[in-house]
């Protein structure tokens, strides 16, 4: 095997016999990423007030208060549950973009060609 695993502990001239005994010898150890555990949770409080002004002019204003939360780190390496993955405890935080607080205000104004009340005849173009 020597020169057919770069960056390998088993690189070298000699290996150990007890690793040319497993089924995969090529293979020292075994690492566990990406395991879909883990769970997020948003709660927020939403708020939403219009008013229309006379002559087409509307205001809208919103807020939000709100939580993200995630669980999907675990604190401590060693902390990981290897018989059963599902019930490691993982750490509670708030997610990288958690806004507690959102404010908008929109304003419009509508443009018309006729107002209100306005009876005359639609004029004939060209």
């Amino acid at each position: 095997m020597a020169g057919l695993l770069p960056s390998s502990s088993i690189n070298g001239a000699t290996v150990p016999r007890q690793q040319l005994l497993y089924a995969y010898p090529e293979f020292t150890g075994v690492s566990i990423t990406n395991v879909p555990i883990g769970s997020s949770n948003y709660n927020s409080f939403q708020s939403k007030v219009t008013h229309r002004f006379g002559r087409g002019l509307a205001v809208q204003g919103s807020f939000t208060i709100s939580k993200s939360l995630e669980q999907v780190s675990v604190l401590n390496a060693p902390d990981v549950n290897l018989s059963n993955l599902l019930a490691t405890p993982l750490e509670k935080r708030l997610t990288a973009f958690d806004a507690p607080r959102a404010l908008a205000i929109v304003t419009s104004y509508e443009l018309s060609s006729e107002r209100e009340g306005d009876t005359a005849e639609p004029r004939a173009c060209c």
